[in-house]
């Protein structure tokens, strides 16, 4: 089964804070997260390794502008430092 993770969580796993993934909620960007009770938010780590991955990709695009070429940069973790912060965070997969 896949990880959950809560958003304090999730923004320290992506070195982001709290409220830029509040931001990104709400103006659609960001990782996936579910509401399995309608309230509280999580996020599975699948869906932060599949943004992560989805971010990487688009930095190593060339012609991009503007607000675009803003969100390509982010974020930039290597698989060691997902690893890393597994290890920290006693993440199973």
């Amino acid at each position: 089964m896949d990880r959950l993770f809560t958003v304090q969580e999730a923004a320290r796993y992506l070195r982001y804070s709290v409220h830029s993934l509040q931001r990104w909620r709400r103006v659609g960007d960001g990782p996936a997260y579910i509401k399995p009770h309608g309230r509280k938010v999580l996020y599975r780590k699948s869906d932060l390794n599949a943004w992560i991955n989805k971010c990487d990709a688009m930095s190593q695009t060339d012609g991009l502008s503007g607000d675009r070429r803003k969100r390509a940069g982010r974020p930039r973790l290597t698989a060691e430092a997902l690893d890393r912060l597994d290890k920290e965070l006693g993440a199973d997969d």
